[in-house]
């Protein structure tokens, strides 16, 4: 008892430090539109958490009982503890059966923190009925009961020797009844919390077995859920799961990897490097459901594999996505395992035709139940990424995202709408005027709200996908380029979206030059350079067009052509023509090279500039140009500049012959 004692007096002597240092639990900002609720992070949310909602762009705070939404993340959350046989059944209690009504609560509660002040012995079970019944309190009113005085101090101390003295089950049932008022935001029951946690690392220290640490690991997880990294503890609980790495089965790796992507810390890159090795070589004994929960963590990381893995990865799906029994229904588990799959393989740019073609089987089968907004924005996302277009893939998850964005009833993130809008930009996928128009007002009105300078990314980033749709909104426009956003993104070396916003000015000045938008001169110091010879090594058909291009000066004795950024910070280059070249005399040049200039004599006024579609600027193998080199050679037309565009196989079919790839591009220029 006296060591017990003397933790609680090392506890209790840091109680404002410990008040301090563990913010729980931020509320989800949600926005209230005109139609549709559309919020910044995830929708998750737990029982007795105020729900903050605005409207009319004022906060309004909600303190009755809201139940856990039934999102990915709770339950990915009850899937790990029941495959651990944690908080079973028996470990819930039913509050509403107590509760006759508030007086008969308030007496039950007043004599039941009389029994805990005034016995010399804990009391669990007490305790445990206590905070049961506390979810008939008010936030003030509890907040009234336990002010810093010496009765509240007194509590305090009972209740941690309690604590100390709970089963296994206790704790997991104690934790239940504590997270159902941990959203009162009260330092008495954060600080319950976080003494709870060190409690379940202090028992998994004594344990001989990775399982066992596991089940009180998620004792913590259950309460602050993915908080959870906040804690201290979490990291002492991490350095557990490596110690007992090597004895781990390959359930336990994918949940220990996942444990580790709550904190997105790169500092994990070694347990996770770790766990992920031994989870690739039993990466056929594993579920789809805990391949996907593994993945989900490693995504997390940013921790990217082998694309040996990326093999492994397809299999997995094509073994899920088997349309051949007709359409096929996805529990919610199986979805965010899905999800998990496809974001990883986004991450490390793995994508072929089988695994295409195979995708898009699926999305035609799909049971349109499991298409939620979160669903659709990451899978039409890799049809994105891979750079694969087909028009009645995009249209089914386009539709089926906006029929969520229009319902009443439900929050879409504002990510996944970025998201989305990417995707179809990217595509150059045709889509509804009323689609646009309706992006347009929600992004719009995200932007009015109260914290919009916080979260400013989403909303600039879906700003310029709009317009490589060609939708230009003078007020989103007016909305994004504001110098606090800017100002913002410096100081945090946003560099990304530093440069989208370039983009955008460019766009502010083709399309609306009146509008008045300052915004200070970005230092080139602030962007990566995208310098011609890296263009040169990214796209192999520029790079014949350079060759070409010193082909046609070395019988021409001028420059002919010559290669720019022509749109700031859109990095994908152009082949200019030099008109100089034609206004002197060519007496130099060869007898090609004169009929060259001779040939290009009409041009001498033109501003022409040559692209090529090729595998980075096009879907479809170069058949169907992205958004990014869309826009720029909108913005370029809109300027006055002639654009001609080469296909790379018609480059490709030239071999290494430089004067038939120039032939070429004389050939595009008279067309």
């Amino acid at each position: 008892m006296s060591l017990c004692l003397l933790r609680l007096i090392k506890f209790n002597g840091s109680f404002v430090a410990f008040s301090n240092a563990f913010n729980l639990r931020s509320l989800k900002l949600v926005h209230s539109l005109k139609r549709k609720r559309v919020c910044n992070w995830s929708s998750v949310t737990s029982p007795l958490y105020f729900k903050t909602q605005q409207r009319n762009y004022s906060l309004k705070l909600y303190s009755q009982y809201v139940g856990e939404e039934r999102t990915w993340g709770y339950n990915i959350l009850e899937y790990i503890k029941s495959e651990n046989n944690v908080f079973r059944d028996g470990h819930f209690v039913n509050t509403e059966s107590q509760i006759k009504n508030v007086f008969d609560c308030e007496s039950a509660i007043k004599q039941l923190q009389s029994i805990i002040l005034h016995s010399q012995e804990s009391h669990p079970e007490e305790v445990i009925k206590l905070f049961s019944f506390y979810q008939s309190y008010t936030r003030s009113k509890l907040d009234q009961t336990y002010r810093l005085k010496e009765s509240s101090k007194l509590m305090h101390l009972k209740i941690q020797t309690a604590i100390l003295s709970m089963s296994f089950d206790q704790l997991c049932h104690f934790s239940t009844v504590l997270k159902n008022v941990l959203g009162y935001n009260i330092d008495f029951f954060s600080q319950l919390a976080t003494f709870l946690f060190e409690e379940c690392f202090t028992r998994a220290e004594n344990c001989q077995s990775l399982s066992e640490i596991i089940q009180y690991f998620l004792i913590g997880f259950h309460l602050f859920e993915n908080s959870v990294s906040r804690q201290h503890v979490f990291y002492d609980f991490v350095s557990l799961f490596h110690k007992y790495i090597h004895e781990a089965s390959a359930s336990q790796l994918s949940q220990i990897i996942y444990f580790c992507g709550l904190s997105k810390k790169n500092s994990l890159s070694e347990i996770s490097a770790l766990a992920s090795s031994n989870l690739i070589s039993k990466f056929n004994e594993i579920s789809f459901i805990e391949s996907g929960i593994a993945l989900n963590g490693l995504f997390r990381l940013n921790f990217k594999l082998d694309s040996e893995a990326g093999v492994l990865i397809k299999e997995k799906i094509l073994q899920k996505i088997d349309t051949e029994n007709g359409p096929i229904a996805l529990d919610n588990v199986s979805a965010f395992a899905f999800v998990s799959l496809v974001k990883y393989l986004r991450l490390i740019g793995y994508g072929d035709n089988e695994l295409m073609s195979a995708m898009k089987s699926f999305i035609e089968h799909l049971d349109k139940n499991i298409c939620n907004p979160q669903f659709v924005s990451h899978v039409i996302s890799l049809f994105a990424n891979s750079n694969y277009y087909d028009h009645d893939v995009y249209s089914n998850l386009s539709d089926s995202f906006f029929k969520h964005l229009r319902s009443s009833d439900e929050v879409v993130r504002i990510k996944d709408i970025s998201r989305v809008i990417w995707a179809l930009s990217h595509a150059q996928h045709t889509c509804k005027p009323e689609d646009l128009e309706l992006i347009v007002d929600t992004i719009y009105e995200f932007s009015m709200s109260g914290d919009f300078i916080t979260h400013a990314s989403h909303a600039v980033d879906s700003t310029l996908y709009l317009a490589t749709l060609d939708v230009y909104s003078e007020k989103l426009l007016k909305q994004v380029l504001q110098p606090q956003i800017e100002e913002k993104f410096k100081e945090k070396s946003r560099v990304r979206y530093l440069s989208r916003m370039a983009v955008l000015k460019e766009v502010q000045k083709t399309f609306f030059p009146s509008l008045d938008v300052t915004l200070s001169a970005v230092s080139q110091e602030n962007f990566v350079p995208r310098n011609l010879m890296k263009e040169f090594q990214y796209r192999p058909a520029m790079e014949c067009m350079n060759r070409a291009a010193n082909w046609l000066r070395d019988e021409c004795r001028t420059r002919v052509f010559e290669f720019k950024f022509l749109v700031p910070h859109i990095h994908h280059c152009s082949m200019v023509f030099t008109n100089s070249c034609v206004r002197g005399d060519p007496f130099n040049a060869t007898d090609t090279g004169k009929h060259v200039l001779n040939n290009l004599l009409p041009y001498k006024d033109v501003k022409i500039i040559v692209d090529v579609d090729d595998s980075n600027t096009a879907l479809n193998n170069g058949e169907r140009t992205s958004g990014l080199e869309a826009l720029k050679r909108k913005l370029l037309r809109m300027n006055g500049w002639t654009v001609k565009v080469l296909s790379s196989k018609a480059i490709e079919s030239c071999g290494n012959d430089d004067q038939a790839v120039a032939a070429l591009i004389l050939k595009a220029i008279k067309e």
